[in-house]
């Protein structure tokens, strides 16, 4: 998913960023970000890792709060 890459590296406007909440809030979303989750270990090399459905809800949650902060941070 370019724009969840996009946000990771700090390089997405308010706009992509509230584009993102709306995303990943879906499940289709959640999904997406579990594989973008597993394909990051797998390229990373990281081997014998397995992610609770707890741990990857953790993260998303993390990243939704990261997200939420950056939009209000736009706003001020």
């Amino acid at each position: 998913m370019p724009l969840l890459r996009r946000f990771i590296r700090s390089s997405c406007n308010k706009d992509e960023a509230a584009q993102l909440i709306k995303i990943l809030r879906s499940p289709e979303g959640q999904l997406l970000y579990g594989e973008l989750m597993d394909e990051t270990l797998a390229c990373n090399e990281i081997e014998d890792v397995l992610l609770t459905d707890e741990q990857i809800e953790m993260s998303f949650c993390k990243l939704e709060n990261r997200i939420d902060n950056m939009i209000e941070l736009a706003w001020i």
